[in-house]
């Protein structure tokens, strides 16, 4: 770990990620105010608005962490770009930064040099209810550049990869404004609005609490049923509003599986989509750990 990973962020990239947690907040208040003072949504936002929050939360689940991240699986290079494509628009981050410091996460999982632990004030109430917005969003307005580790060698110097990474503004400005040009197309007077604050801000604001309660929630309550090192734990509401990803205990114990949800496959989705890209022969070499390995780790 060189020490530029540790050191805070320049000003205009605090400033950006200010503006990330912020507007889609924003964006999300107004939206819940226009709704309670006109009293109905068409339901063309309201399905704009999931097939974005799922199009681009699996491009975290399935591409950003599963594939990118831990190599639990192999898939053909359009896959790949559509993966990470998909990923760079949920606005969290270039797909370089986030795998790299998610691999971090998993070197000091609840540790001191973990990036986003819910411990890391203490056990107290109010040290808790500290460590817990830190882990939530705080921590992004605390890191610098992104650490140099093993998996981050590993991505630098993939071209599909470096392509995606290097043009992740495009990949986000597309994320915020196609669902507001869809709306325009559907509704010329009021559409483009409608599909920004709900295709756009609500999708965003719940896609990116959703995914962040992982290393909040998912490290402090539910069930820990395998031993991981850590105090990441397993919980069924973010099971299924994460896709998968909120088995966290059992990613934790197995980090390269594909599978997160080891005695819930059912509820994860990212599995059952990982499969269907492997059934299609879009990928394949699936890791998923025996059942002897997940006996040995049950707590």
């Amino acid at each position: 770990m060189n020490s530029d990973s540790r050191s805070g962020p320049s000003a205009p990239k605090r400033f950006a990620v200010l503006a990330v947690i912020i507007v889609p907040f924003v964006g999300f208040l107004y939206a819940c105010l226009t709704l309670w003072q006109h009293g109905y949504l068409e339901w063309f936002y309201i399905i704009l608005a999931l097939v974005f929050y799922v199009l681009t939360g699996l491009g975290i689940t399935v591409g950003f962490h599963r594939l990118f991240t831990h190599e639990s699986f192999v898939a053909n290079p359009s896959i790949r770009f559509l993966l990470a494509v998909l990923g760079s628009m949920a606005f969290q981050g270039s797909i370089i930064d986030w795998c790299t410091r998610h691999a971090d996460h998993h070197q000091a999982s609840d540790k001191p040099r973990d990036p986003h632990s819910p411990w890391k004030y203490g056990v107290s109430f109010w040290n808790l209810l500290k460590g817990v917005l830190h882990a939530q969003f705080m921590w992004l307005l605390k890191v610098g550049k992104p650490p140099e580790n093993k998996c981050y060698k590993r991505l630098i110097s993939d071209p599909i990869v470096s392509l995606v990474d290097s043009t992740t503004w495009f990949w986000m400005l597309t994320s915020a404004f196609l669902p507001a040009v869809l709306g325009h197309l559907y509704d010329p007077e009021h559409g483009f609005l409608k599909g920004f604050l709900w295709g756009s801000c609500a999708r965003l604001f719940l896609l990116q609490h959703v995914t962040w309660a992982i290393n909040s929630y998912c490290h402090i309550w539910g069930k820990r049923r395998f031993r991981s090192g850590d105090l990441s734990t397993d919980s069924y509401v973010f099971g299924i509003l994460a896709f998968g990803e909120g088995f966290h205990n059992g990613h934790h114990a197995f980090p390269r599986s594909a599978l997160h949800g080891i005695d819930t496959p059912w509820l994860d989705l990212s599995y059952a989509v990982i499969r269907a890209l492997k059934r299609a022969g879009l990928a394949k070499d699936v890791i998923i750990p025996s059942v002897d390995s997940i006996n040995g780790k049950r707590r």
